[in-house]
């Protein structure tokens, strides 16, 4: 899928291709080396291209490592946006969205990886502990405004579509975690299976013994 980049830089398209090379090259450092081992030369080495290059576009580590955060971010953003779009009901949007969450982790490891990279840094740079934020309040709106939707419809049996979204949320992430860092207990089907019922739960919706069940909206007590 081609991801539209252009809002992460501030100069012409063959400079902005250049960075996404170095980027790129930086992520995959970054995912088998760590933060602290990935130095201007392994990246250019990596990337094939001069180190001088790469200090002309990147004052820093720090600067790439947050660049490289936004662009995870970005591809991350087309993939579960394409999925949400893909679907007509709040209901299979947001099966979706948890679908091609965890999807993620799997097509894109070098990614995914580094994102729990990220999550450590977050504990001890302010500056990037501030940008999870945003992004995570960035995506808390997307999955309220799916959540509002279905309760106008009478389909998501809650109270507060902005809690909920944010409940969704985090148990999205842990099972974005769980299955970056732990060695699979059961087959990846099952897995996801449990992932997407235990966050439709979350929203007051039941889902039969299958992914490919019917669904329905939980009873009112």
């Amino acid at each position: 899928m081609k991801v539209d980049l252009s809002h992460l830089f501030d100069k012409p398209s063959k400079t902005e291709t250049r960075m996404i090379q170095i980027i790129e090259g930086a992520i995959k450092n970054y995912a088998t080396i760590g933060s602290e081992k990935t130095t201007y030369d392994r990246i250019a080495r990596t990337c094939k291209i001069s180190r001088p290059l790469i200090q002309h576009y990147f004052k820093d580590k720090d600067a790439i490592f947050e660049k490289s955060i936004q662009y995870i971010r970005a591809q991350y953003q087309a993939l579960a946006l394409a999925a949400i779009e893909a679907q007509s009901t709040p209901l299979e949007k947001i099966r979706a969205y948890v679908s091609a969450s965890l999807q993620w982790v799997r097509d894109y490891p070098l990614h995914s990886k580094t994102w729990a990279l990220f999550f450590y840094h977050c504990t001890i740079q302010p500056k990037l502990k501030a940008l999870n934020t945003d992004l995570v309040l960035q995506g808390t709106k997307r999955i309220s405004h799916l959540v509002s939707l279905g309760m106008k419809e009478g389909v998501f049996e809650v109270e507060d579509a902005q809690a909920a979204a944010r409940d969704l949320q985090i148990f999205l992430t842990g099972a974005i975690v769980t299955a970056g860092t732990e060695t699979p207990a059961e087959p990846w089907p099952r897995f996801e299976e449990q992932v997407v019922r235990s966050c439709l739960s979350i929203i007051g919706v039941t889902i039969g013994a299958t992914i490919g069940a019917t669904i329905g909206a939980a009873p009112k007590a």
